[in-house]
């Protein structure tokens, strides 16, 4: 006992313990949230209750929060964020409508809980609409008058205070934080050093199973990394992690009572809940209500391309149980999870293969899941593209380390699924420029390795053989992704090549080091941590050595690539030139993943050369030059902050630096503090062998490392840590969308959310059209269309429409058949004038009465010679439906009259739509044409005319028309099939038989291989 309570050893499990107590200090809470205003109400009816608080700029939005108040009897606690500062009053508007209310106890409480302002009931006094005011006690009952939309009480505060936290409150948090950790940190170090036989026994037979230990690792990894998510009812793909869904504001999804929002600075958390996770649903929906592979997406920008936007993640076989699951949240997050622990095992497989150093391999695996990638790449897909992309390099490895060439055979075949998988991952740019680094750095490997010239030309031709059937069997995937970009536009059509200088290298192992370069220092590229940074200085440091094994010296070689495109060693103008990666615009994030991964493993063989190394007396110098080449990172990277040249070009003129916060500051010095003392903790644990306060110092420094980059809860630092927010069903109902799909059930139409509510992409949630949407490929002709209308876009792809604009362009959404309208909380007058209301709720539905039908025929067909000649015929029409076509259409109809006044129209009826198909009967007067306002596509549609295949024509701009020869009752019928799709299965086919028949082929050889080792046996 003496000896485990011994100076050494307390200092340092303290030292561990402030630590880990300094995120939950109120010093490190967001300013704006470092007190709450609480109030218990109780309400019958649930309510928005908001309070607005005066901190120098008098009573306005800005300063306010709200809270949402569920009905019923039981009293409810309203928890309002206030800032720290100082306070003049505040303003209470208890309801939002209405109604009855109990208020009792309202106190001020700080970050650490203690109560630093109460308010008695006789300080609320009534403003606005406020009937009654009755006082029993501590509690405070009101009734609103019985039309109020607003009732208000006033806050009395005596004289000015002010709340801030002090030296003394961090440090009474502090120890009542760090006194338990200390506690329970000593008994787990007492408990491990009482069972270190059993711990030892352990890893012995860890050991002797290194694979199965990097499995076990890659799962501890997983548990510390993404805990909240496990543990706590956390998702990382919460709405309030910042995007807006259903409702303009926070919650945003029926049925969801958390109103605290996260702040993830500059972390695009948009893509996976606009785009992908309504597509989960879709692809559901296509698969087991249809039996149809998902095409085409109906809900998006009136039709647009499913499978051909190439990031559907549809062949990626973890996504097959979130469609299983229809999208649910939890699926979701089990595939986050699942991810997370890929990254981890494969990367620690990759070391291990290459040093067969178990402790480097596990250290690898550790810091795989706590790598600035994270920040950056919240939840975007490419967060599956990074996680998968490891596995690509393994596969190589185990091609050039197989023993025999039939074990190199079946790693080509993991080569393919690994491939597979990570094409389908959900991103483009990404998950191609990973697929390019990491076959280029694999086949690097190989090249160097020291097989005989002839088993080497074996392996690239069996690695080749992989590359024809995975070229083959994704045929339907790229194929299909090729003709669609080339028939779109996209929002990278300019060349752009975006890079980071050299200057900036130490920002690449923390990102924290690189927002300072970015509005409001965001998060705006990806990096490792110092952790790795340390294993690639051990790397540089015995570079002679490590490159002993040829493995890794191709890995070294391959890594030159990517880090030149990435630091601007290879021009940018040189790589817009370049056909596709022109186009990829973030040149230093795209590559920028793929020289992570490859950093990453280099570090783990820069941990076990040291491990080597570092124990010899020549250790103290290698540490040396180590630090030498970290300061080497660190001068240029201060210098580039602040150095003023004496030249034509210079961004910083005399007397500007660039503002680091004191944030970054902190970072920086703790980060090169930890680096530091972890490399001579190391030396000595090396030298002298564990004890209890090194290892504690060792894992204290790897914590301040890493701990940054993994996903946390009830910490503070906001927008520079991940905390996922509580996880949501995205299932639940909306009674808005219910009436709206009830109301909407005789035809198909579209809908349109005012401002923020219902937000495109995300109505596809619900099933429910509209014309637009977060996809990367977009019709031109419907982006023609929409800008020749004059419709508002933001963000490039998104619509918005504030009412106050929309009577003149009421007729141009008739035209695109938006026939309801949501708002939030809307003002019924106005919108009434316009609109018929169909529901007010949660969300206000309103129903324009003059919309276009989905379908319709007319006798009728008139000429235009550009979009904006087009916007002009339906501005001045009568408001009826008709038929347009460009005149130099080839394909214009000239034997159809071109006079509107006289026209018939006739809507369509009995329509049946499928993921793919759209098909309805109509009954047409005579010879005219059919209008359907779905996205028109060349050559991408089959057809059929009273089940006879037909032509179909652009119509009105954006849409399909097909001839009606005559009159009568026709049965229609529009299926997308991309056009090369049939070649696209053909060539799929192809690969499942090449893959079938390698497959035979490598299996009878090892049969053959045995059976003669079984003779030659018998023989001897």
């Amino acid at each position: 006992m003496k000896s485990f309570l011994s100076l050494p050893n307390l200092l340092a499990a303290a030292l561990l313990s402030i630590v880990v107590s300094i995120p939950f200090l109120p010093f490190a809470a967001p300013v704006k949230t470092q007190f709450r205003f609480e109030i218990t109400a109780t309400n019958a009816t649930a309510a928005l209750p908001q309070l607005f608080f005066d901190v120098g700029r008098g009573i306005n939005e800005a300063d306010s929060a709200r809270e949402s108040l569920v009905g019923g009897t039981a009293p409810q606690v309203l928890s309002f964020p206030l800032p720290a500062g100082d306070y003049r009053g505040f303003r209470l508007d208890p309801l939002d409508r209405a109604g009855k209310i109990t208020l009792t106890q309202a106190l001020i409480r700080g970050a650490d809980g203690r109560v630093v302002r109460r308010f008695a009931p006789d300080d609320f006094v009534p403003e606005n609409q406020i009937a009654t005011r009755s006082v029993q006690g501590e509690t405070l009952e009101l009734v609103t008058e019985p039309a109020a939309i607003d009732p208000i009480l006033g806050l009395k505060v005596a004289a000015p205070f002010t709340l801030q936290s002090s030296l003394s409150e961090n440090l009474r948090s502090l120890a009542l934080r760090a006194l338990p950790t200390l506690a329970v940190l000593l008994g787990l170090v007492w408990l491990f050093r009482r069972s270190l036989d059993r711990f030892s026994r352990v890893w012995t037979w860890l050991a002797a199973r290194p694979a199965r230990a990097v499995a076990i690792g890659a799962v501890i990894a997983v548990v510390a990394s993404s805990y909240p998510v496990i543990f706590l009812g956390k998702s990382i793909v919460a709405p309030n992690n910042g995007t807006l869904l259903l409702y303009e504001d926070f919650p945003t999804l029926p049925g969801y009572r958390d109103r605290a929002v996260g702040a993830h600075s500059g972390a695009d958390i948009g893509a996976i809940m606009w785009q992908h996770i309504p597509l989960s649903m879709l692809q559901h929906e296509a698969l087991f209500r249809d039996g149809e592979l998902p095409l085409w997406n109906r809900y998006n920008s009136a039709g647009t391309v499913h499978l051909g936007q190439g990031q559907s993640m549809f062949g990626d076989p973890l996504h097959f149980f979130v469609i299983a699951a229809n999208g649910a949240t939890w699926a979701w997050d089990l595939k986050y999870l699942a991810a997370k622990w890929l990254l981890a095992c494969g990367l620690g497989l990759c070391v291990l293969r290459l040093t067969s150093h178990l402790p480097a391999a596990l250290l690898v695996a550790f810091a795989a899941n706590f790598v600035g990638f994270f920040p950056f790449r919240l939840n975007h897909p490419a967060f599956f593209s990074f996680c998968y992309a490891p596995w690509v390099l393994y596969a190589w490895l185990r091609i050039a380390s197989a023993p025999h060439w039939t074990g190199a055979a079946r790693w080509s075949a993991a080569l393919v699924l690994a491939n597979w998988t990570l094409m389908n991952s959900g991103t483009v740019k990404e998950a191609y420029m990973l697929l390019l680094t990491l076959n280029f750095a694999g086949a690097c490997a190989l090249l160097v390795s020291l097989l005989a010239p002839r088993e080497r030309m074996l392996r690239f031709g069996l690695a080749g053989v992989a590359g024809i059937i995975l070229i083959c069997l994704s045929a339907p995937v790229w194929l299909t992704f090729l003709d669609a970009l080339k028939n779109s536009y996209t929002g990278y059509n300019v060349p752009t090549a975006f890079q980071l200088p050299p200057s900036l290298g130490l920002g690449f192992f923390d990102e924290i080091l690189l927002r300072p370069f970015w509005v409001n220092e965001t998060v705006y590229n990806p990096s490792a941590n110092f952790l790795v940074l340390t294993g690639v200085l051990a790397f540089l440091v015995y570079l002679r050595g490590a490159v002993v094994n040829r493995l890794v010296l191709g890995l070294a070689f391959a890594a030159v690539l990517p880090g030149s495109i990435v630091f601007g060693l290879i021009p940018p103008l040189w790589i817009a030139q370049l056909p596709f990666l022109g186009n990829v615009s973030h040149i230093d994030n795209s590559f920028g993943v793929g020289l992570i991964l490859l950093l990453i493993v280099l570090a783990g063989v820069g941990f076990a050369a040291a491990s080597a190394r570092l124990a010899r007396p020549e250790g103290r110098g290698d540490l040396a030059i180590a630090s030498l080449l970290l300061f080497a990172l660190v001068l240029p990277y201060i210098a580039h902050r602040q150095t003023i040249q004496r030249s034509t070009y210079s961004y910083l003129h005399w007397g500007q630096t660039l503002p680091y916060s004191p944030f970054v500051w902190g970072s920086l010095l703790v980060l090169l503090v930890a680096a530091v003392g972890f490399m001579l903790v190391s030396r000595r644990i090396l030298t002298r062998g564990p004890s209890t306060a090194t290892v504690l110092v060792a894992v204290t420094c790897i914590t301040v490392m890493l701990w940054r980059h993994g996903w946390h809860a009830g910490v503070g630092f906001e927008g520079r840590v991940v905390a996922p927010m509580v996880r949501a069903d995205f299932h639940a109902k909306s009674p808005a969308i219910g009436a709206l799909r009830a109301d909407q059930k005789n035809e198909p139409s579209r809908a349109f959310g005012f401002q923020g509510n219902f937000f495109p992409g995300w109505t596809g949630v619900y099933r429910l059209e509209g014309i637009h949407g977060p996809d990367a490929l977009v019709n031109p002709r419907f982006r023609e269309l929409i800008e020749a209308c004059g419709f508002e876009r933001i963000w490039d792809w998104r619509l918005y429409q504030e009412f106050s604009k929309f009577p003149p362009l009421h007729r141009f959404y008739d035209v695109l058949n938006v026939r309801h309208y949501l708002d939030y909380r809307s003002n019924q007058g106005l919108l009434g004038a316009q609109l018929t209301p169909v529901f007010i709720g949660d969300l206000d539905v309103y129903r324009s009465e003059t919309t276009w039908p989905r379908a319709f025929f007319t006798d009728r067909l008139a000429p235009y010679a550009t979009p904006k000649d087009f916007a002009q015929l339906i501005a001045s029409g009568d408001g009826r439906p008709f038929a347009a076509m460009q005149s130099n259409d080839p394909l214009f109809r000239r034997e159809i009259p071109t006079e509107l006044a006289s026209r018939t129209v006739t809507p369509a009826r009995n329509y049946r739509l499928t993921a793919n198909t759209t098909a309805l009967e109509i009954d047409a007067s005579g010879p005219g044409l059919v209008v359907l306002t779905e996205a028109w596509l060349d050559r991408d549609f089959r057809v059929t005319l009273n089940g006879r295949r037909v032509d179909y024509l652009r119509v009105n701009h954006a849409f399909k028309g097909v001839v009606i020869p005559s009159a009568g009752s026709h049965r229609i019928e529009f299926t997308y099939r991309p056009r090369r799709f049939a070649l696209s299965l053909n060539l799929a086919g192809l690969g499942l038989i090449l893959l079938a028949g390698s497959c035979y082929l490598v299996r009878r050889a090892e049969r053959s291989a045995a059976a003669s080792a079984s003779r030659a046996g018998r023989r001897a």
